[in-house]
Parts: structure tokens; C-alpha cells; sequence
């Protein structure tokens, strides 16, 4: 019978003898089994123990000793598993297993103890040794006792705690092990890393194998990690709550699924980086979607650089060994992107020196996609241009390649795969020319070290402001309806007290598309200003409007718009065309007129016509159209859905100007091109 089957029985015996005075239900913890979550039953039994309590005071010095991340799990926890440490029961009871290494003579009044130490020594004493050393095979080598020479030496029944097992990790480690000259030639890990439930487990059983047998602590680094979270609850493959890494990767989980842009969120790279700062040292981290298919983006963002840079290359056939960087010939900007790079370098070194993980990935996040793509290729977009003429382009293009080598070098050790790819197919072959080592792997080479003296942190910081006052600019223009891509005429700067320099003006003008930058003591208001305010200063953009602006608005949302198009139907980069644009509004044409050379150089057309005319598709060429605010003084592009709307209502509102619109009354621009 079930033991707990029994309790019943038992009651109602007790209740027939006239034995029984109260039954009642206490509710209270009970172990249960963490596999089957079956009822347990304790059983009073002989085991076998290291006497690891009288070691506290030992172990307790030695955890003193390890650099614990976080610090409170050393400090904290692990001390006060140790502090109330008790005797290891090693042995368990179980038909599988490590066999405990002990024999003992049958003979009661003998009941000799040998513990062996190898299967040579086995051998040695036993005369046989069967090659699987589990049991049953190893119970049945028995000798005859030398001590009382009556009985026989038969291996205790019992195996080994698992947890023993896996404390001994540094003797399996060891390349040569004998159990005599080499038992203690073990060397302690640099770093181990594991979850909280560990404390008591692998931690501890690390510890004191190692200070049972040699005094000595056995690993140097601890890294805790916490549990992982789904919904803010624990994952459970019982309770179907779990998700498997590998489904994650393949992007099969349902949650990926349902949504159609999460469709094609897969690989082993967005786990990884995803995986390693999601969360601090010690805390749980709650698996989110958001966060998980931000961390693709990221990943796709890295890539693209990657892609982007090697394509401007090699369309500029840019050789690094001809090409060389000359530090004397490079300008503010490069030397902010170096200064970067090797406070990157620097930072992320002292991170992993510390094990400090979470933090690496948002260094390095912060330096690819916020310092090289979104900055300083950015700013350098149009000097990378294929046709471009500048006489810093090979310069540039120099900085560019050293800065994103050395890039992924810190990015190797958390996306090798990516990493490696990108390895072999930009760098490998120039290794030498840029001062590294030649190696087969990008796993081969050595960690970058930064020079101290190309870091400047002031420079860091007038960029820094100059980026702040740029996200002013921009903060200004989309809170008033006013495009990015829409210049202006005016930033007028009212400096507070300890301002720092303005030291990149013309970044200012160009990222936040002004034709004027002016720092003053004191602003004359005026209706065509708006304000905004910062610590350092406050910012006034000048929001009146020319013909010289607008036509600039115009042709700037026509260029993007035919680049879209090119791009749509497979036009390569730099593939020349032949461009038809027709308007029957006399200024929208006029303003065409003014902008042919820009336009000509910014599409890449062979030969352009301008006409007064509405142009209609013809056969053989892609046609496409802008539609712009009837309104002259704003002339914004309407988008498609604005269109749309115009079907179903008779009139709406521009979205920038707020001027009625009707479907009769919308201006258009249309165009036609085809290959050269």
C-alpha cells in the first residue's frame, strides 16, 4: 500500500481502539519531488559524509578571496550558505551512477576499509578491472581481505552525489591525472558562470571538493546569473511555459509568428547579444518580445554597416595598403570617431576585465549604431558616394575601415559568427597592410588596445553638445510639422552661462538643415521664431520662407522620391538614366528649373527634361508622381494616404499647413525614366 494511502487506515484503527482524540488538516511546506512533484517520504539511513563543517572558517576565508559578480552574491548569499554549512552526504542510493570507490571486508570482525584511487590501483589490488567502471560491472570485482585473510573485500552498494561529480570538474580538467604525482597539479579557473540556484549546488560543491582534498579554492571568478522569466514567471517545461532556445533561433515560436514583421526574427546573433545584456548581474530577466525584436534590429543595423562600408569600397576600389591612414591629414570629425573608438576600446576592456557583461553590449550598441552609422557616416554619406570628388574621400574611407576592424574585434567575443563572416570577407585579406597580424579567424587575433593619446574627451564632449543641440533642431521642427529634410533659414543660439564652444557649426547646418547659424547674448523676438530651451542655452528656429527654400523643399521630396523608385525596381547604385519630369504648375516648374544640376547629380541622370506639361506613362519606362500642397508657401509632398483619404472625403487638412485640400485643387509633379 501507498504510504500516504495509509493514513486513513491508520485513523480509522486508532478511531476503533478508542486511541484517537483529535484528527485535524495543518497546512505546512512539504518536500516534494522536483522532477515528478510526487509526495517524499524521509528515511533515516548510514551514508557516507565529508566532514566539510568543520572547514566553515576555511571556506569562509577562502570565499573572501573570490571576485563574485555581483558582489552581494559572494558577500551575502554564498557567505551564508557556508556560514551554516553541515556535513556533505556523498553518497546515494540508486542502480546508476559514479560507484562510490569504497570496499569493505565481509568478515564482521575485520570490516576493513579501502578507498581506491584509480583503475591502475584497482588493478593492482583486485587482479582485473572490467572496462565500464559504473556499476553493475564494478560490483562484482571482489579479492580476498589481507588483513584478516577470511574475508572478502566487496564495494559498498552506493554511488556518488551527483553534485560530487560535478565539483571534481578541475581533476576531469586535468590532461594528465595519476593520483599520486598529479593529484594536485590542478590549476583554478580564471571564471565560472551560473545561476543562483547554485549557491547550494555547483558553487558550493566546487569549494569544497577543492578544500576537502587540497585546502584551496578551486576558481577565482564567479559570475551569478538569475532565472529566466516569461511573463514575469518563472519557465516551466512541465507547465508549457518554457521556450526553447532552439525554436527562438529558428524563429518558430508562436509569438514570433503572429505578428508579421516578427516574421523573419531569427538567428543565433540576436540570442546572444540579446541574452547577454538584457539584464544585471544576479537579477532575473523576463524574456520580452519588444526588447527581443529591438535587439534584431540592432543586430540587422550592425550588419548593414558592415555591408554599407565594403560597398563604398570597393565601388571606390580603396585598397588598404595604398590607402594608408595619415593621422598629420585627418579632420575634427575623424579625430572624434578614433577618440571614440578608443575610449570604446578602453571601456569595454575594463567592463570584461570586471565581468561586467550586461554593460559591453550597450557600449557597443552606443558606438556602432549611434557613433558610426547614425554620426559619422551619416555626416560622410555624400563624400562616400561613388561619384564624389572630394579630396578627403581615400582619407576617409581609410579611417572608416581601420575604425570598423578594430570594431569588430570588440564585437568578435559576443557575435563570433557574424563577426567571423564579415572577417573574411572585408579584412582577412588586408591584414597586413592596416598592422595586424595575419591569422586564418578573426578568433585568432589579439584584443584591440587603445592609445590614450587619441582619446579626447573634450572633443567627445562639443560633439555631444553638438548632437544635443541638433535633437533641439529637430524636436523644434517635428513638434511644428516641419519635415527633417526641410531647410530652414535660420538657428540662432542664445548662450547661457558656461556654455561650451560650438566647435562643429557646419554638422549643426547640415544635420539640422539650416542655411544660417548665429550664437548671440540676446534674441529680438520675433512671429517667425520658436523657442526651446536647454540647460546651456536657448534655441530659435527661424521658420520664414523664400522661393529659394522652397524650391529646395520641393526638389529634395522629388529626388527622394525617384531614388525610392529606382531602388524599388532594381536600379543599381550609380546606373545612369534618362528623366522626364512634367508639371503644368508654372512655379513648381520654375523651381525645377533652378535645381536641373541638383538634381542631375543627386539621381545620377545622363540627360534630364524638364517640361510644362502632364506627362502620362509611356511603354518601356517607370513612371512615377508627387503630389504637393496646393498651398505655394508650404508645398509639402502629400503621401499616399492623404490621397487616399481625398477619395472618401471631399476635403481634409494638409498635415503641415493645415490649408484645406480637395482632390481638384492638389498639385502634381510627374515623372519618367529608364536606363541610359
Amino acid at each position: 500500500m501507498y504510504v500516504f494511502d495509509a493514513n486513513n487506515k491508520i485513523l480509522d484503527l486508532l478511531k476503533k481502539k478508542g486511541m484517537l482524540i483529535l484528527t485535524n488538516e495543518i497546512e505546512h511546506e512539504y518536500a516534494h519531488c522536483w522532477r515528478c512533484d510526487s509526495r517524499l517520504i524521509y528515511r533515516a539511513t548510514h551514508q557516507w559524509f565529508f566532514k566539510t563543517e568543520s572547514l566553515i572558517p576555511k571556506l569562509l576565508e577562502k570565499n573572501e578571496e573570490i571576485y563574485w559578480i555581483p558582489d552581494w552574491a559572494g558577500s551575502r548569499w554564498f557567505k551564508s550558505w557556508l556560514t551554516t554549512l553541515k556535513d556533505w552526504c556523498i553518497s546515494r542510493q540508486r542502480f546508476w551512477g559514479i560507484p562510490l570507490n569504497v570496499w569493505i571486508c565481509d568478515n564482521e570482525e575485520c570490516e576493513d576499509i579501502i578507498v581506491i584511487g584509480s583503475r591502475k590501483e584497482l588493478q593492482d589490488i583486485a587482479g582485473e578491472c572490467p572496462e565500464d567502471l559504473h556499476r553493475p560491472w564494478i560490483d562484482q570485482v571482489t579479492w580476498k581481505c589481507k588483513k584478516c585473510n577470511k574475508g572478502t573485500m566487496k564495494r559498498i552498494p552506493d554511488i556518488l552525489d551527483v553534485w560530487l561529480d560535478s565539483g571534481s570538474v578541475m581533476w576531469a580538467a586535468q590532461e594528465i591525472y595519476d593520483g599520486e604525482s598529479h593529484y594536485d597539479t590542478w590549476v583554478p579557473a580564471d571564471f565560472i558562470i551560473e545561476g543562483k540556484d547554485q549557491i547550494r549546488g555547483w558553487f558550493n560543491s566546487l569549494l569544497n571538493s577543492a578544500m576537502v582534498s587540497s585546502g584551496r579554492k578551486n576558481y577565482n571568478a564567479c559570475y551569478m546569473h538569475g532565472w529566466v522569466l516569461m511573463e514575469k514567471a518563472k519557465m516551466s517545461k512541465s507547465k508549457g511555459t518554457a521556450i526553447n532556445p532552439e525554436d527562438l533561433i529558428e524563429g518558430t515560436i508562436p509569438e514570433l509568428q503572429k505578428k508579421k514583421s516578427f516574421s523573419n526574427i531569427k538567428g543565433a546573433e540576436t540570442f546572444r547579444f540579446y541574452c547577454i545584456g538584457v539584464t544585471q548581474p544576479g537579477r532575473d530577466f523576463n524574456f520580452n518580445l519588444k526588447e527581443y525584436t529591438d535587439t534584431y534590429k540592432t543586430i540587422n543595423t550592425i550588419w548593414n554597416v558592415y555591408v554599407y562600408a565594403n560597398e563604398k569600397l570597393n565601388l571606390a576600389e580603396f585598397n588598404p595598403s595604398k590607402n594608408k591612414l595619415d593621422i598629420k591629414m585627418i579632420s575634427r570629425l575623424d579625430k572624434w570617431i578614433i577618440s571614440r573608438l578608443n575610449s570604446a576600446i578602453k571601456k569595454i576592456t575594463e567592463l570584461s576585465d570586471e565581468y561586467k557583461l550586461p554593460w559591453i553590449t550597450g557600449e557597443l550598441r552606443d558606438l556602432i549604431v549611434n557613433d558610426i552609422s547614425r554620426w559619422y557616416i551619416m555626416l560622410n554619406r555624400e563624400k562616400l558616394d561613388i561619384y564624389s570628388e572630394d579630396p578627403n574621400k581615400l582619407l576617409i574611407m581609410a579611417v572608416l575601415y581601420r575604425v570598423l576592424y578594430q570594431v569588430l574585434l570588440l564585437l568578435a567575443p559576443i557575435n563570433p559568427m557574424i563577426s567571423e563572416e564579415i572577417f573574411l570577407k572585408m579584412f582577412k585579406s588586408h591584414l597586413k597592410s592596416i598592422g595586424f597580424e595575419e591569422t586564418e579567424s578573426i578568433h585568432l587575433q589579439d584584443w584591440p588596445e587603445y592609445d590614450e593619446e587619441m582619446i579626447q574627451l573634450e572633443l567627445e564632449k562639443q560633439m555631444h553638445f553638438t548632437q544635443e543641440l541638433i535633437e533641439i533642431i529637430r524636436a523644434i521642427k517635428g513638434e511644428n510639422r516641419i519635415r527633417l529634410r526641410w531647410p530652414n533659414k535660420k538657428i540662432i543660439i542664445e548662450a547661457k552661462e558656461d556654455m561650451p564652444e560650438i566647435e562643429f557649426p557646419e554638422i549643426i547646418k547640415k544635420v539640422g538643415n539650416v542655411k544660417e547659424l548665429e550664437i548671440v547674448k540676446s534674441v529680438k523676438p520675433s512671429d517667425h521664431f520658436i523657442k526651446a530651451e536647454s540647460k546651456f542655452c536657448n534655441v530659435y528656429l527661424d521658420t520664414s520662407i523664400d522661393d529659394a527654400l522652397l524650391s529646395e523643399r520641393i526638389v529634395n521630396d522629388l529626388i527622394r522620391n525617384i531614388q525610392f523608385i529606382r531602388k524599388k525596381h532594381g536600379y543599381k547604385v550609380g546606373e545612369k538614366i534618362i528623366l522626364k519630369i512634367g508639371t503644368e504648375t508654372e512655379y513648381l516648374k520654375d523651381f525645377l528649373d533652378r535645381n536641373q544640376r541638383i538634381i542631375v547629380e543627386k539621381i545620377n541622370v545622363e540627360n534630364l527634361e524638364i517640361l510644362s506639361e502632364d506627362l502620362s506613362e509611356e511603354k518601356n519606362t517607370i513612371f512615377g508622381y508627387l503630389n504637393t500642397c496646393p498651398n505655394r508657401d508650404c508645398s509639402a509632398a502629400l503621401k499616399d494616404n492623404i490621397i487616399t483619404k481625398l477619395k472618401k472625403t471631399p476635403e481634409i487638412e494638409c498635415p503641415h499647413c493645415k490649408s484645406k485640400i480637395n482632390a481638384n485643387i492638389i498639385k502634381t509633379i510627374k515623372f519618367n525614366f529608364k536606363r541610359k
